[in-house]
């Protein structure tokens, strides 16, 4: 009896938090017309106030630094990485390292792509680097924290 109680209490925390990440609004028609994303929340801390459209999020909360644009900073769960590939200059490898140096997540599988997410759910609170490396062997560095 417990475990259905406790199950049945799970179901309905989800149902009220879970899945209010994203928003839509639609048309007459019922055609999506506009997706809004809720940046640097949680289902804990769930309010209207956090949904931003696209243009919003771009204009506004998107660091940029060497033509390389991310965002949130700080970041609670995912964070949004886009780059440019120049001149057959394109990212190969991106990584996440902690300040002590250790490496937390690799990725290499990244032909002819221009952005990646970045899941920090697992990670502690704290100051990571997340390296970019280009095919040169240039590399970038970003200073992310992690709420």
């Amino acid at each position: 009896m417990k475990n259905y109680l406790f199950v049945s209490f799970l179901f309905f925390v989800s149902l009220f938090y879970g899945q209010k990440r994203i928003m839509f609004t639609y048309d007459d028609a019922g055609n999506q017309i506009r997706r809004y994303i809720c940046v640097n929340c949680s289902a804990k801390n769930y309010s209207p106030d956090f949904y931003k459209d696209e243009e919003t999020i771009i204009s506004n909360d998107m660091f940029v630094e060497n033509s390389i644009k991310y965002y949130p900073n700080p970041v609670k769960e995912v964070l949004y990485v886009q780059w440019e590939n120049i001149n057959n200059n394109e990212v190969i490898i991106i990584e996440v390292y902690t300040m002590t140096g250790q490496l937390l997540m690799s990725n290499n599988n990244l032909k002819n792509i221009e952005k990646f997410t970045i899941s920090f759910i697992s990670y502690p609170s704290g100051y990571y680097n997340v390296l970019l490396v280009y095919k040169n062997g240039e590399k970038r560095d970003l200073k992310i924290i992690k709420q």
